[in-house]
């Protein structure tokens, strides 16, 4: 199964996660699932592939992306994305909006996800991901690697001081 944590919700871009995903089960018959965790704000289709799990704890959270092939996040608008560095800790790469320069870049950077424009992309990069462990277990690792050397609380802590010092330096 693919994983879709958030709330579920058409500005997060669920509509068209929907959308894409059905066209996706259209094109390729498969046992691929979709399973969200989160707020439902918006309906979900009656899909036999499309699974709901509502709220969940943190627990079950980290179990659940720990099984999954990858994460997908359709939203155009991001700031930083939690869930993206979530999926990267746990080796697992990611499926995002090309039209969110946020998750495109951490794909770029990372080299750990792919994105998409549109229905054809995503089916595409979907089904390259799907059908490839290979792929899917070296993005993992380099997502876990980047979080790592980007996101982890001595690196973070020791940008906030030199930014303090440089701050302090030019008083």
């Amino acid at each position: 199964f693919i994983l879709y944590m958030g709330r579920i919700d058409n500005s997060k871009g669920c509509d068209e996660l929907f959308d894409y995903f059905i066209e996706y089960k259209r094109r390729y018959k498969n046992d691929l699932q979709l399973v969200l965790m989160g707020k439902e704000v918006l309906s979900i289709p009656k899909h036999k592939d499309i699974i709901s799990l509502g709220f969940v704890s943190e627990e079950d959270k980290y179990l659940t992306l720990k099984e999954t092939e990858l994460l997908v996040l359709p939203s155009h608008f991001e700031s930083l994305s939690i869930v993206v560095l979530e999926a990267f800790e746990f080796k697992k790469p990611v499926l995002v909006s090309g039209k969110c320069e946020v998750l495109k870049g951490h794909c770029k950077k990372s080299n750990a996800g792919l994105y998409f424009y549109g229905v054809e992309d995503f089916c595409e990069c979907l089904n390259l991901l799907y059908e490839n462990i290979d792929l899917r277990n070296a993005m993992g690792e380099k997502g876990k690697e980047y979080v790592n050397e980007y996101y982890q609380w001595d690196v973070i802590i020791d940008k906030f001081q030199k930014f303090i010092d440089v701050t302090l330096e030019s008083l």
